[in-house]
């Protein structure tokens, strides 16, 4: 399904926020309840959880992301295209994205702002469930088990991210299901990835 992103014509209304960054050396992020992704273990032990996201796109080489199926729920895994920074952004209405960009001038520092908001065409990727009220983003590689009661507790109480090192976050989220779309914005100063969590 394709949805109208923000914005008109080539007018980009600064409404959106930085809140916190990922890192990561390749491969995909996860993005799922906090309570869920806390079970996550990345490549740890035998590597399931970090096959299982890269083989999800090993056999749908087509999509963006997708759901996968982890032994306390589903998470949702996201393609970034290769290492570099996922910058997330907090709209006024509440609503997140994710921005991986490819600036033409390197030192250009407001390129994922542009991008979060450039008007583009958007298609829904899948939904997600959100049982805790707290939202984590992780580089797939990477385990979950940062995500304490503590960590869980302060989400809920806090408008603001909290850093899971520099490979992942947490963001407070009404307790409801959330959409995700993704687009792949395009202007003069460089292009990125998308991905729209609502």
């Amino acid at each position: 399904m394709n949805i109208p992103s923000i914005g008109k014509g080539n007018a980009v209304c600064r409404r959106m926020r930085i809140v916190g960054r990922v890192n990561a050396e390749g491969g995909p992020l996860i993005i799922a309840d906090a309570l869920i992704a806390r079970s996550w273990r990345g490549t740890e032990g035998a590597g399931e959880d970090y096959g299982g996201a890269c083989g999800f796109f090993d056999e749908h080489p087509q999509v963006e992301g997708g759901e996968i199926q982890l032994r306390t729920g589903r998470v949702f895994v996201w393609e970034m295209k290769g290492p570099g920074t996922a910058e997330l952004y907090k709209g006024e209405s509440g609503d997140y994205v994710l921005v991986r960009a490819w600036p033409k001038d390197p030192d250009d520092r407001e390129i994922g702002s542009l991008l979060a908001e450039a008007p583009t065409t958007e298609f829904s990727i899948g939904c997600l469930d959100i049982k805790s009220g707290c939202l984590a983003i992780l580089w797939a590689a990477e385990s979950g088990e940062g995500i304490d009661d503590g960590r869980l507790n302060r989400c809920g109480s806090t408008d603001l991210a909290i850093q899971l090192g520099a490979t992942g976050l947490m963001v407070p989220v009404a307790r409801r299901t959330l959409s995700l779309t993704h687009a792949d914005p395009m202007m003069a100063k460089g292009f990125g990835r998308r991905l729209r969590i609502f």
